[in-house]
């Protein structure tokens, strides 16, 4: 009876489980790095790594904004998709972006590049801080008292 009561217990608990990981959420926003364009429905493809300037990494702020950076550039898109502050890596000479990270308190962006420097943006795109790294960074986090973790390799 015990045996016959766990075997159903896991029967159970595996139909859960796959219910979980195949259900599809009933709507879905996304923000479209190429046209700045927001909208409803389904996910568009990734971009190819061959694209002008594919995104490559994203991270929220507290207000639903989005910070994105590309190849060669950081941009800062508010909620209905317009750009409001765009950051060419290009001009500032310190590599092209590698890590992201949001400040959770003022929604200011931290970047490390792959010339080993962190750099930090206003939600106006403007430079507030630039530092070299000591390595190769390879994760980057902001602690809730604002304090900026790297890991150095």
């Amino acid at each position: 009876m015990r045996n016959k009561l766990i075997a159903t217990i896991c029967g159970l608990t595996l139909l859960v489980l796959a219910g979980v990981a195949f259900a599809r959420p009933a709507a879905q926003f996304y923000l479209d790095p190429f046209s700045r364009a927001a909208g409803a429905g389904t996910l568009p493809a990734l971009p190819r790594s061959d694209a002008p300037d594919a995104a490559g990494q994203t991270a929220s702020t507290t207000d639903g904004a989005i910070w994105v950076t590309g190849r060669k550039t950081l941009t800062y898109f508010i909620g209905n998709g317009h750009a409001a502050a765009q950051v060419d890596f290009n001009q500032l000479q310190v590599g092209n972006p590698l890590l992201l990270a949001v400040d959770p308190y003022d929604d200011s962006a931290w970047v490390a590049t792959t010339l080993d420097v962190l750099v930090n943006f206003d939600v106006d795109g403007q430079l507030r801080h630039i530092a070299a790294l000591p390595g190769t960074p390879t994760a980057l986090a902001i602690a809730l008292d604002q304090t900026v973790w790297i890991a150095i390799e």
